[in-house]
């Protein structure tokens, strides 16, 4: 699994870490997104842990977690690193964005990993040369509470298509 160690877990709205609560709000705020949480279909957290990898195991974030949720309408990502000053939110709409299974891609046959690849327009996120089209990648595990958000998700997003 690539060079991190994920385990992923199913938890409630109640249960999502207080710095990461604080960015949901914040991100939720800065973009009058109103309460497009307030019907949760699936949220999750997954926790990434770096491999040891030479002598020093490599620098940036050891651990990272993540917070995803969905709803009918919406997607929302949280990440945190043990080394990062804050958390930080991002949402995009089911229909401005293309969802793919992270196996299915290119990438994976160079580096085996288990996730989603999440293409649109995020909200207030620019990527490079300015386009507003940007990628992420959701790490999951191989629970079943990661097989469960994939399922979940995929739904939501095919519902946006019809």
């Amino acid at each position: 699994m690539g060079d991190w160690n994920r385990t992923t877990r199913n938890i409630t709205m109640d249960q999502i870490r207080p710095e990461m609560t604080e960015a949901i709000r914040t991100h939720l705020d800065s973009f009058n997104l109103g309460p497009i949480l307030s019907d949760p279909l699936i949220c999750i957290e997954t926790t990434s842990t770096k491999k040891k990898k030479g002598l020093f195991g490599g620098g940036g974030d050891q651990q990272v977690i993540n917070v995803d949720i969905v709803t009918p309408h919406w997607l929302m990502l949280v990440t945190r690193g043990d080394k990062t000053s804050s958390a930080i939110a991002h949402t995009i709409q089911f229909k401005d964005s293309h969802i793919t299974d992270y196996k299915d891609s290119p990438s994976y046959k160079l580096i085996q990993d288990v996730g989603v690849d999440i293409t649109g327009i995020f909200t207030g996120v620019i990527g490079l040369n300015n386009e507003q089209r940007v990628s992420m990648f959701i790490p999951l595990g191989d629970e079943p509470a990661a097989n469960e958000f994939k399922h979940i998700l995929f739904e939501q997003f095919n519902k946006s298509r019809l």
